[in-house]
């Protein structure tokens, strides 16, 4: 029996016409394009620098500068954030910083600014909490400490911060770290 009575191999569909490739054009079929130079440089070539992304990647757009302030171009100053802990140094707040007995910046923000805190009573982990500038307000995260994040606002009942949940801080506020009381003021 010959291959192609085999009743056990599949052929090709009726009418089927394979696919065949293209052939070279001839010679009177092709012309010539003149080859392009490329342009003179008079120096190393440029860099390409990505643009910088925030930490959901999205690239900024570049910002225009800013024209001066003066009598007739007023423009609102947005001040920066401090806090106050109680019996220490102010903070300033310009950048994010990660508080605590002796912090380290977690991986997710690699550019934070380790600011330790005295703590006789030790209620305040090693790495405690991540207080940033968010647009022209202030928020803090609680970095899964020991002791926790409390928050007094005002009047209100104190209120616990979630562990590795943002919430927005305004000038004012007192913030719990542990037993150590921060108080959050416009610089």
């Amino acid at each position: 029996m010959a291959d192609d009575q085999n009743p056990f191999l599949i052929g090709a569909p009726p009418g089927f016409q394979p696919r065949r490739e293209p052939e070279a054009p001839t010679e009177s079929e092709t012309r010539r394009v003149p080859a392009r130079r490329a342009p003179e440089t008079t120096g190393p070539a440029p860099v390409f620098t990505p643009a910088p992304t925030p930490l959901g990647g999205v690239p900024l757009k570049a910002e225009e500068p800013a024209a001066p302030v003066t009598a007739d171009n007023p423009q609102i100053v947005i001040r920066g954030w401090r806090l106050s802990p109680q019996g220490g140094r102010h903070i300033d707040v310009d950048t994010a910083v990660v508080l605590g007995r002796r912090p380290t910046a977690p991986a997710e923000r690699p550019g934070a600014r380790a600011v330790p805190l005295e703590d006789e009573s030790k209620t305040v982990s090693k790495t405690h909490a991540l207080v940033e500038p968010a647009g022209d307000g202030l928020r803090i995260v609680d970095l899964g400490s020991t002791n926790g994040v409390k928050l007094a606002r005002g009047g209100e009942a104190e209120r616990i911060v979630p562990p590795g949940l943002a919430v927005e801080l305004e000038a004012g506020d007192i913030v719990h770290l542990g037993d150590l009381r921060i108080a959050v003021a416009r610089a």
